[in-house]
């Protein structure tokens, strides 16, 4: 079976190109030179021993909100492709788009078999990029040990960001994380005031004491969690405060929710990809209140993880919306990338997402003989997203580390009958998700010559599952990927 010729893959630009127009000229990491951090971080299990949880900055992804707290462990084997899909799967497809910058990955594998089988699968997927924008690959265990100095690295850049790198790196990274983490979550995107649902806040205030300060019921829950690598949480037989902090919470939470009004949308803090909780009937609510109230709840993980140094963040709060679309006005979603600079945000692409019936992403298509349209349909709506980014970035009392580089929007669209001042158009916008970082139709923009070139105005990104090796799947679609139709982005 001979293998297919692949054509060479240029990009129009690269991530660090991007980075590197959008850095203030008087920034610290201006003239730096810059490294980039590909692994995504999980606060539901530790990814590999060297890769523990996340515990200050909470990524709420589909199984800590679902998942029972005796299965989000390190030892749930049913967990074990998360550490492929967060080191693996998704570092490739931003390695792709890097540029020629150092590049760090964390080896998944944890013999040394593994870890060659690891490199050499992002080597071959990277092998089709133009020589001079392929990144230079660095692997290491774990963000505690990233070789900044040896590779002369003074600047980080990462997507999101794992609270060692925080503690250890702070100086280097190039986004304040505390920063970088709010603004991405739905509590900030609540408050913004940007075209959005109708949206409120449920607070939660203040954070339990420790186990130390609480009893031997929760002296002896934290060490078992600890021994089994599990989410630690306030057990139901506590005997102290900390049981009392929870009761005052969880009613505070359960009587907002009751009062509420239909339909309505309940999102987390910090949903990574999770989809939210959508409610249009009283059965539904029933249900939402009796799952927050049961045992291992969403409620009851959340509120354990508020600890004295992530208090100030809001992690545990929830966010009720309203609804967009409409059964007579059904809308469409976007997701819309741009950069933010020091000059004013820059248009990249306008990506119309496609979800399957539950509201989890399954593709983004780009119709790149569309883009000037959308480019002016999303325009005042880009400015007003960068604009409150500056200025939540003063408001937060960090002005001199304001947020600069890509930014993803998801936007429902509504065709509308009466004109609503949007740009003189007849269309409702409302934002419903916010990614300060790298977002998914980001490849696409950068594709964009690539795929025209080849007489090609649609584009897609999609997760394909192939049962068989790269060389199989190469073989499959020999005439695709000969001619440029098709490129592997993570394998």
């Amino acid at each position: 079976m001979a293998a297919p010729k692949l054509p060479t893959v240029t990009l129009d630009q690269t991530l660090v190109d991007l980075y590197r127009q959008a850095i203030p000229r008087q920034a610290g990491h201006a003239h730096s030179r810059l490294g980039i951090v590909l692994g995504f971080f999980s606060s539901s299990i530790d990814l590999t021993p060297d890769i523990p949880r996340n515990t200050k900055y909470l990524y709420q992804d589909s199984h800590f909100v679902e998942e029972s707290l005796d299965q989000l462990t390190i030892h749930n084997h049913q967990l074990k492709y998360l550490s492929v899909l967060y080191l693996c799967i998704k570092p490739q497809s931003h390695a792709f788009i890097s540029g020629q910058t150092p590049t760090i990955f964390f080896h998944r594998g944890q013999t040394l078999s593994e870890q060659k089988h690891d490199r050499s699968q992002v080597e071959e997927t990277l092998s089709v990029l133009d020589p001079s924008q392929r990144p230079q690959l660095i692997f290491c265990s774990g963000p505690s040990n990233i070789p900044l100095a040896e590779h002369g690295i003074q600047g980080v850049i990462y997507n999101n960001v794992s609270d060692e790198m925080a503690s250890q790196y702070k100086d280097s990274l190039i986004h304040d994380p505390d920063l970088h983490w709010y603004l991405s979550s739905q509590t900030a995107l609540g408050l913004s005031r940007l075209p959005r649902p109708t949206s409120s806040c449920i607070h939660v205030i203040g954070y339990p004491p420790t186990p130390g300060h609480c009893c031997p019921k929760c002296l002896s829950s934290d060490r078992d969690s600890r021994n089994k690598s599990q989410i630690p949480h306030i057990p139901k037989n506590c005997t102290g405060q900390r049981k009392v902090w929870l009761s005052a919470q969880q009613k505070t939470i359960l009587d907002r929710i009751e009062a509420q009004a239909l339909p309505f949308i309940l999102w987390t803090s910090q949903p990574f990809e999770a989809p939210p909780r959508e409610i249009t009937t009283d059965e539904e609510k029933s249900a939402l209140l009796s799952d927050l109230r049961g045992e291992n709840s969403l409620l009851e993980k959340l509120l354990s993880q508020l600890t004295k140094k992530n208090e100030h963040l809001d992690p545990a709060d929830l966010l009720i919306t309203g609804f967009v679309n409409k059964p007579d006005k059904p809308g469409k979603v976007y997701n819309v990338t741009f950069m933010v600079t020091e000059g004013g945000p820059v248009y990249l692409a306008a990506a119309e997402q496609i979800r399957d019936f539950s509201g989890v992403w399954e593709a983004d298509i780009v119709d790149y003989s569309h883009q000037d349209y959308l480019k002016d349909k999303f325009q005042l709506t880009i400015e007003q997203t960068a604009e409150w980014i500056k200025k939540a970035s003063v408001s937060a009392g960090r002005p001199d580390s304001a947020y600069f580089g890509p930014v993803g929007i998801d936007i429902v669209v509504v065709e509308s009958y009466a004109n609503n001042g949007n740009n003189g158009n007849k269309f409702d916008i409302n934002i419903i998700n916010l990614n300060v970082g790298p977002s998914g139709p980001l490849p696409l923009a950068l594709l964009r010559t690539h795929f025209t070139s080849r007489g090609l105005d649609f584009a897609t990104i999609a997760t394909i599952r192939f049962r068989g090796n790269r060389a199989l799947l190469l073989h499959f679609w020999k005439a695709e990927f000969e001619s440029g139709r098709m490129i592997i982005l993570s394998f």
